[in-house]
């Protein structure tokens, strides 16, 4: 849960229920899913995965916004076989303009690291 840490440094997070469905087996797969409220953020969901021995491993956070005009972020990051791949949509629920040409600067730096492939699309 390292992305939720982070997360927590920044904005109080409070856990809320998510019923009989916040662990999961399915088809040699294990999932965990948590949702928070983050002050002064929004809502926070947060899944994990892991399975066919370990060979697997997917991570994903989505923040919504709820008291901040900020897009909704959607992260994934999966671990297979070797490979990693980092996955960050924004979704522009803005109230105003939407200026995300800085992150372009990120994208180019974090695809110049070898063995990750990663995509960072505005929707």
């Amino acid at each position: 849960m390292d992305l939720l840490d982070k997360l927590n440094t920044h904005s109080t997070l409070k856990e809320i229920p998510v019923g009989e469905f916040h662990e999961l087996k399915i088809r040699g797969m294990t999932f965990t899913i948590r949702q928070y409220e983050a002050s002064d953020l929004g809502n926070v969901s947060w899944m994990s995965a892991a399975g066919f021995f370990g060979l697997m491993k997917m991570e994903t956070l989505i923040i919504n916004p709820k008291w901040k005009d900020m897009p909704l972020l959607s992260y994934d990051r999966v671990k297979a076989m070797g490979s990693d791949t980092l996955i960050i949509e924004l979704s522009d629920t803005l109230t105003g303009p939407c200026f995300l040409q800085p992150l372009d600067e990120v994208k180019a730096r974090y695809a110049s690291l070898p063995d990750h492939n990663s995509r960072l699309s505005l929707v």
